[in-house]
């Protein structure tokens, strides 16, 4: 196969759809290759788990700069990552870029390498400071050698942030977005590796550093509005005060001069704040230029003009189903009008952003201020009087944790709830009224079926957290501020209360889970959610004014699994191509579902795809993959036309080698 460099993201993608041009037709019986799973992400382990495992594997390289000189790399942190480990072990390079790790376990491991002012290197990567690496398999007694980690001289984007008059703005935050049409090259990529972002000192200035090469937007992010808010000084202001200065006794007149009588001052002028603004400078992000690095390029002159835009407050009273004021609801404000655009950061920034959210007062008021033109809702949850307070749902699993930090995440057991839409034009809004609604509550059961000693019910919960809107990580992530959850009683029963009328998507929180999904390494996994029969576990479905049918949640000890080993055109194990396996049911390509997933495969050419509800699928292989990528359709739509079809029977264990070919 021969690679090709494709300028646009279409382009690329119409490349990768190619790449499988043959594969293996027969299906092996499961060996060896089928046991050794391959997981890409490391997930976090408990650390009451006992001691870490310990084996004869061995992995020895070398760092040295992504150049024609390969010059070594000293004091360089080189982390090692896998399942297999409990968290991550780190060593430094030594002045020869030398790097070792040693009493390994047998197992498929990650290297990540870093160090201030280059590009974070993941081992295998074909993207400079992102994407997923190849795995390292290790087995006892067989030491890896000769590994080499390049890393690239981290490029640079400066400028100034001045106000309209030129002055310098301090304190702002500016961002490089990857810019749309690079495929791998996402905001959430540059959260990881620490880059992308930077604040501007007293004169203004920022320098955003350790950037892989690429083309990026460049946004400077103020302060949430409301923090920083100013008036617009108006025209009837400046002719006011001209008049009253106009209207004092003359200089030199005798004092106790009676004086012009002044007319009364104008109303203020309208509160602005500052807006985010992209460069060359404009608020609108399809209008911004993108910015060109090269490898360890510097961009200088990237300034930035901010600009303001007049803000409004928003005030009104909650009331409950009874009519009366309803004191301590908790009260949102969300944009409506943002589209979709995959950028992860600004999503989170949205979600835990300062000034969105309240608690009303005693007489059932709030008031939300410096909100900024656009189409919002105003969402609220409250907790009917003299309710006792919702018992801990957490526990030790991680992602309940997480949920409670959510603005809104299970709404602290809350079960009102009431919208009201508004348009915001600058003006103040004022005696807005949202009426509380009982909440629906949906209720279930959770049954077992396996061999293994069944998981505890009380560590178990099912979650309902809002369809997502998009293809997009970010969109799944914005979609977690509706979930909540129910926990099963001892006979596998839950109830979960407060539900509001929408879309909503199935998951199960217990041990061994992360999000809703088996995390490598769980006993059980999910294997289906009916609602009157109809198995909604991996598609959106309504919940209506009337609520729906009972909700069965079905956990399994014997998921499915896909694995094989992928061969190049020499027939050869190669580990250079990820693999996508997705259902031939567009409706099921959802973000955070089972039935799109990855797997990138080790070093020895293996890969194992564990959890598939049944079905049919397509499988094949890209020449690389942003996990950001992986839902969206104009990907997947391009992938079908080279993959190979197959189906899975529940609980089947399946082996399919993948032979590859030059693909145009």
């Amino acid at each position: 196969m021969t690679g090709r460099a494709f300028p646009t993201r279409r382009a690329f993608r119409a490349a990768v759809a190619g790449v499988v041009a043959a594969v293996a037709a027969s299906l092996l019986p499961p060996g060896p290759a089928g046991a050794r799973a391959q997981f890409p992400i490391p997930f976090p382990t408990s650390r009451d788990t006992g001691p870490a495992r310990t084996g004869t594997g061995s992995i020895t390289g070398r760092v040295v700069t992504d150049d024609a000189s390969a010059r070594p790399l000293r004091r360089v942190v080189v982390m090692l990552a896998s399942g297999d480990l409990r968290g991550t072990q780190a060593t430094t390079t030594d002045d020869e870029g030398r790097f070792g790790f040693a009493a390994l376990p047998s197992g498929n491991y990650t290297i990540t390498a870093s160090r201030p002012g280059f590009v974070t290197a993941v081992y295998g990567s074909k993207q400079p400071g992102f994407g997923l690496g190849v795995p390292i398999a290790v087995f006892d007694d067989r030491p890896v050698t000769g590994l080499t980690v390049r890393m690239l001289p981290g490029a640079a984007i400066t400028g100034v942030v001045r106000m309209t008059g030129g002055t310098p703005v301090s304190n702002v935050v500016v961002r490089a977005i990857p810019a749309a049409g690079q495929p791998g090259l996402r905001s959430s990529s540059l959260l990881t590796s620490g880059a992308g972002t930077a604040t501007t000192d007293d004169r203004g200035v920022y320098r955003i550093f350790g950037l892989p090469p690429g083309r990026y937007v460049v946004q400077a992010q103020p302060r949430p509005a409301g923090s920083e808010a100013w008036r617009r000084v108006s025209d009837e202001e400046i002719r006011w005060a001209t008049q009253a200065v106009s209207a004092r006794a003359p200089l030199g007149a005798p004092v106790g001069a009676p004086a012009a009588a002044a007319s009364p001052p104008p109303a203020p002028g309208a509160a602005v704040a500052m807006a985010p603004v992209y460069f060359p400078g404009t608020p609108d992000l399809a209008a911004a230029r993108p910015i060109e690095l090269d490898g360890g390029g510097e961009r200088a002159g990237v300034d930035l003009m901010m600009m303001t835009v007049p803000i409004a407050r928003v005030s009104g009273v909650v009331v409950g189903p009874d009519g009366a004021p309803m004191a301590g609801a908790q009260v949102q404000i969300k944009r409506l009008d943002v589209a979709d655009d995959g950028d992860l950061i600004g999503t989170m920034m949205q979600m835990f952003g300062a000034g969105r959210g309240l608690t009303s007062g005693a007489d059932g008021t709030f008031s939300l201020s410096g909100v900024t033109p656009g189409r919002y809702e105003i969402d609220v949850r409250a907790k009917p009087a003299g309710a006792k307070p919702a018992e801990p749902e957490g526990g030790a699993n991680l992602m309940s944790l997480v949920m409670s930090m959510l603005p809104g995440g299970n709404a602290g057991g809350a079960t009102l709830w009431g919208r009201e839409p508004v348009d915001v034009a600058g003006v103040d809004l004022e005696g807005i009224a949202v009426r509380l609604r009982e909440g629906l509550v949906v209720t279930g059961r959770v049954v077992v079926d396996g061999t293994a000693p069944p998981p505890p019910f009380a560590q178990v919960q099912v979650m309902l957290r809002g369809a997502a809107s998009g293809s997009s990580l970010a969109s799944a992530a914005a979609s977690m501020l509706t979930s909540l959850t129910g926990r099963a009683d001892a006979d596998g029963a839950f109830s979960i209360r407060g539900v509001s009328p929408g879309r909503y998507q199935v998951g199960v929180l217990m041990p061994g889970s992360m999000f809703g999904t088996s995390m490598p390494g769980a006993t059980w996994h999910l294997r289906s959610a009916t609602i009157d029969g109809v198995d909604v576990a991996d598609r959106p479905f309504a919940v209506g004014r009337d609520g729906v049918g009972e909700v069965v949640v079905t956990l399994t000890d014997r998921p499915t699994a896909l694995s094989g080993t992928v061969y190049d055109q020499a027939g050869r194990p190669s580990s250079a191509f990820p693999i996508i396996v997705f259902s031939t049911d567009r409706e099921r390509w959802t973000p955070g579902g089972r039935c799109v997933q990855q797997a990138r495969p080790a070093s020895d050419g293996t890969f194992r795809v564990v959890g598939l509800p049944p079905g049919d699928y397509y499988v094949s292989a890209v020449t690389d993959l942003a996990l950001e990528d992986l839902y969206d359709p104009a990907l997947l739509d391009l992938l079908v036309p080279g993959a190979i079809r197959l189906s899975l029977a529940d609980g089947e264990q399946k082996v399919q080698d993948l032979k590859l070919a030059g693909g145009s």
